[in-house]
């Protein structure tokens, strides 16, 4: 009789999770900080918050969990991960510290420091994913490629003196620098005759090469250069920025 009993109490049970299965859809809703990165000696500090929102009927309960990563690029390249740059599949894990309802928004935010630091100044895409984790009871869209699980912001990474990309626009619009994306010998054009300085750097910020020069052409060769994203930096004389750029080198 008592096995009976207990057999009919774990069916009904059995019932009655099935019967409360939850459906939620969660978001991403908006990415509200960093609006821009400051390259520092020691790397560059950053905070993300990201908004998440629950769109689906039923509520994300506490011990539910958040599924979320980030990647940072600047052009094609991959140059930040979070919570590893080399795996796409990897996934940072926090637990639902209270219910969210449908409806209802919640913050991730996640603070490192990026072992990088521009010496010229480039804007750089943020892309954040997140989605819920499937618990017995939790049924989701559960795919990170759904388009409201993601969203994406351009910001300004700037260099450690925070000059804007860009910066001193009407000789940077004066200045041509070609081809781009280059295979052999980058062109300089300025219409200027003074001495300058132009400054080759790597997407870590390393300095590959400088050549100064005073005519109002320059050809740098960069044949010997590995494919892939290098900035530029022209300086004048008195160290003004002229123009700050980015080139791919196939």
């Amino acid at each position: 009789m008592k096995k009976a009993l207990l057999l009919s109490f774990s069916m009904a049970l059995a019932t009655f999770t099935f019967a409360q299965t939850r459906t939620v859809d969660l978001s991403t809703e908006a990415l509200i900080s960093p609006d821009s990165l400051l390259s520092s000696t020691s790397g560059t500090p950053m905070t993300l918050t990201a908004v998440l929102k629950n769109n689906g009927t039923d509520s994300i309960t506490v011990g539910d969990s958040i599924w979320y990563q980030f990647i940072m690029t600047v052009g094609s390249s991959k140059i930040v991960g979070f919570p590893s740059a080399s795996n796409p599949n990897s996934f940072a894990l926090k637990s639902v510290p209270r219910t969210i309802a449908s409806g209802d928004t919640m913050h991730v935010s996640v603070s490192i420091n990026i072992s990088i630091n521009f010496l010229v100044s480039t804007n750089v895409n943020i892309v954040f994913i997140a989605h819920a984790l499937n618990r017995p009871n939790l049924n989701f869209e559960g795919s990170t490629t759904l388009a409201n699980n993601q969203k994406s912001k351009t910001i300004p990474w700037l260099n450690q003196h925070g000059w804007a990309v860009g910066i001193n626009d009407l000789a940077a619009n004066e200045t041509k620098v070609y081809p781009n994306p280059v295979k052999d010998v980058l062109h300089i054009e300025i219409n200027n005759d003074e001495q300058k300085v132009i400054s080759m750097f790597d997407l870590s910020g390393k300095k590959v090469e400088e050549t100064m020069f005073s005519e109002n052409k320059l050809d740098v060769n960069v044949a010997d250069y590995k494919r892939g994203f290098y900035f530029y930096e022209i300086k004048s004389n008195n160290g003004a920025v002229i123009k700050t750029g980015k080139i791919c080198v196939n």
